[in-house]
C-alpha cells in the first residue's frame, strides 16, 4: 500500500451494545454514518485521538484511510472498509436503506455490467 500526502484518516470501531460499525465525530460522539465521521488530515493527530475511543461506547477502534472527494464524499480506500461502512452486503437493509448513504452494491455496479 502506498501512502500518499494526502491520505486522511477516520477513527471506526464497533458500538459496545449492538455491534454496528460506527465512525468517531468527537470523544464521546459516535455515528452510524461514514459521511458524518471526523476526517483527520495527520496520522500522528488521528492515532492520539484514538486513544481517547471510550471502552464503555466502543470496541476495537482503529483508523481507516479514506479519500474526500470534490464532493466532500468521505470514500474508504479498501475494499472491507468500504463494505463495513455501506453495512452488509447481502440484501439492503440498515445503512444501505439510508439514501444518504451509497451502498457497496450502487458502487460495483458497472463492474457488474448494469
Amino acid at each position: 500500500m502506498t501512502i500518499t500526502a494526502n491520505t486522511q484518516y477516520v477513527i471506526t470501531a464497533n458500538d459496545l451494545y449492538d455491534g454496528e460499525v460506527v465512525f468517531w465525530q468527537s470523544p464521546d460522539a459516535w455515528s452510524y454514518l461514514l459521511s458524518d465521521s471526523y476526517v483527520f488530515d495527520d496520522k500522528d493527530d488521528a492515532s492520539d485521538n484514538l486513544g481517547r475511543a471510550r471502552p464503555d461506547q466502543v470496541v476495537g477502534a482503529y483508523l481507516i484511510d479514506v479519500d474526500i472527494d470534490a464532493n466532500d464524499q468521505i470514500t474508504p480506500t479498501h475494499l472491507r472498509e468500504a463494505i463495513r461502512a455501506s453495512g452488509p452486503s447481502n440484501y439492503f437493509h440498515g445503512k444501505q436503506s439510508d439514501r444518504k448513504t451509497i451502498s457497496l452494491a450502487d458502487r460495483l455496479s458497472p463492474q457488474k455490467g448494469t
